[in-house]
This record gives structure tokens, C-alpha cells and sequence, in this order.
């Protein structure tokens, strides 16, 4: 994600969309790629982040050794995606995809189940959504905070 114009330790709204640039980047680069078909989010980085979407993945890894929080701008966030379910990672249409490391993916939870809570709109993202993906390998990586469901598989 570095390597792709990531802003790492840096919560506002531009660096949470760079870094959805970038990890979009990051994920065409690895699936174009011969050698190099990994994502890494480094250990001793915290990266926000807002909506990524990828599809016709192939054999990717995606190492999450740091920290990757989904951004906490409610109102920033796009209210539904026509195309899909909403996710903070979306990932349709691939095969071998693995998700590994010993970082963090925290979805900030709190703030948006408040917000639901007090507003009574409920725009919430899954922290992962995949459709149409064969051979899913996840491990080591800790998953937290979701706003609405972690995983919909």
C-alpha cells in the first residue's frame, strides 16, 4: 500500500480515500504481476480507509501485519452500491484469494451502531463481502468493530 501512495497514521477524509486508491492499486498490481501477488499492509502501520471493490482476482494474498480501520466519517460514506453489497473490502468474481497476517482489521463499529441508534439510518458496510469467489483462505488476522457483519462470504 506504500508503494501505491498509502498515508499511513492519518485519520481525516483525504487520507482514507487515498488509501482506498491505493489499496485498489495495490490489488491490480499484485493480480498483474508474475512474482509479486502479494498486498501488504506493514506491521507498525495504521491505514483508514473507505470502500475498496475488486474483481477477477487470481491467486492473491493480501498480509495484513498492521492495522487497517474502516473510516468513522458516516456521512463520507456512500449510502448503498448499486452494484453490490456494500463492504468496506469487496472482492467478486475471483478465485484463491487469502487473507493472512497477525494485524487488525477494526471496523469502527461503535460510532456507526450509535449513529443507526440515533438516526435510525442504517447505511452500515460488512467489513468483508465477497460474491462469486472460490477458494477463500483466511488466518491469523483479527477482526473487530464491524459495523455491520465481518464476514459475508
Amino acid at each position: 500500500i506504500l508503494d501505491y501512495g498509502g498515508v499511513p497514521n492519518t485519520n481525516d477524509n483525504s487520507a482514507a480515500w487515498e488509501n482506498s486508491a491505493a489499496l485498489t492499486k495495490a490489488f491490480y498490481a499484485a493480480n498483474s504481476s508474475s512474482t509479486d501477488r502479494t498486498v501488504e499492509i506493514p506491521s507498525g502501520y495504521n491505514f483508514y480507509f473507505f470502500e475498496v471493490e475488486l474483481s477477477y482476482l487470481y491467486d492473491i494474498t493480501f498480509r495484513i501485519d498492521g492495522t487497517l480501520y474502516v473510516s468513522n466519517n458516516i456521512t463520507a460514506w456512500p449510502e448503498s452500491n448499486p452494484r453490490h453489497i456494500l463492504a468496506a473490502l469487496y472482492v467478486g468474481d475471483s478465485n484463491g484469494f487469502i487473507i493472512e497476517g497477525s494485524g487488525l482489521f477494526d471496523g469502527q463499529g461503535y460510532d456507526w451502531w450509535w449513529y443507526v441508534f440515533l438516526t435510525t439510518i442504517d447505511n452500515r458496510p460488512m467489513l468483508i463481502a465477497m460474491e462469486r469467489v472460490e477458494n477463500i483462505e483466511i488466518s491469523g488476522v483479527r477482526f473487530q468493530n464491524s459495523p455491520q457483519y465481518h464476514l459475508d462470504l
